[in-house]
């Protein structure tokens, strides 16, 4: 069984940290900054930024423990025994 370019777990491994990194200075940064020029409050953008951050460690959490080696099943992303 062969397997097209981009979809062996490494590469969906290697997709996934450059989304989750991409994407917490998109949260924590440049959302609040485009809505507070458009005129939102302190408490609205709080609000949303802590809501956008439990969403992104939720989903980036549970998805890097659920990627595991097609060889031994340990995850990728953890270390030690």
């Amino acid at each position: 069984m062969t397997l097209k370019a981009g979809t062996s777990i490494y590469s969906k491994a290697k997709r996934h940290m450059m989304v989750v990194l991409i994407s917490m200075p998109l949260i924590m940064w440049i959302i609040p900054g485009t809505l507070g020029s458009l005129g939102w409050s302190w408490n609205e953008i709080s609000l949303i930024r802590f809501l956008l951050a439990v969403a992104w460690l939720l989903i980036g959490g549970i998805s890097s423990l659920l990627l595991s080696c097609p060889k031994c099943g340990k995850s990728l992303f953890l270390r030690g025994m």
